[in-house]
């Protein structure tokens, strides 16, 4: 699968679960890009810590967020997939975009 979204994908998401790590995938993904020889710009993309597992049950956490918005960028990721617990979820988005956009 990274050898085909390294030749085809346009956002590549990368799961946190996924096995290698995030930049040994990231690495595979370039490999096959290049092997490929493409020539089309492709992006990564990473996840919130409440999306990882897929458990409804989780709580919104503003600094595990902020560090896992961190870490994406340092990964070069330019996309976030972002979620909120559905329970509070307008207070969460409204906390996430005065303390950790900022």
């Amino acid at each position: 699968m990274l050898k085909l979204a390294g030749k085809y994908g346009d956002i590549i998401f990368l799961p946190p679960e996924i096995k290698p790590s995030f930049n040994e995938a990231k690495g595979l993904v370039l490999k096959a890009a290049k092997e490929s020889e493409r020539t089309t710009r492709f992006s990564f993309a990473a996840t919130s810590p409440s999306n990882r597992g897929g458990g409804s049950d989780s709580k919104y956490d503003p600094k595990a967020l902020g560090e896992a918005v961190l870490e994406a960028e340092k990964n070069g990721c330019e996309y976030f997939v972002l979620s909120f617990p559905e329970d509070g979820l307008l207070k969460s988005m409204s906390d996430f975009a005065r303390n950790v956009m900022v």
